[in-house]
């Protein structure tokens, strides 16, 4: 047995409207699928570019890294000359943090897309 969902009186299943107050009863309906059929996104194909950006990312770092290492020692060597040597502690990890922080975000992408 159905119940009306205006007045809340038990009608028959069979019921089309209550008899008691004359609301039309509701059938129950199947509801509908939210997700879209013959969606153009395709997720696969984009988790297979992560392990690709991850790469991207590495070699960007690692070219940065060479890059700052570079210039850090030619930093020294300006100042070294002049008696300044503040670049020598933690100058070093002040060129480098960057590159390193991207190589490894690079790194963990593409580890983890592997899995």
């Amino acid at each position: 047995m159905k119940y009306c969902t205006h007045c809340g009186k038990q009608v028959k299943d069979e019921a089309v409207v209550c008899t008691e107050c004359g609301c039309p009863i509701e059938s129950a309906k199947p509801k509908k699928s939210t997700a879209k059929k013959g969606s153009s996104f395709d997720t696969d194909a984009l988790l297979k570019l992560v392990p690709i950006f991850g790469l991207v990312l590495m070699g960007i770092g690692a070219l940065h890294f060479l890059t700052s290492f570079i210039y850090w020692i030619c930093e020294v060597a300006k100042y070294a000359v002049s008696g300044f040597t503040h670049l020598l502690g933690n100058g070093l990890l002040t060129y480098l943090r960057t590159p390193l922080m991207t190589f490894g975000v690079g790194l963990l992408l593409y580890t983890n897309s592997k899995k």
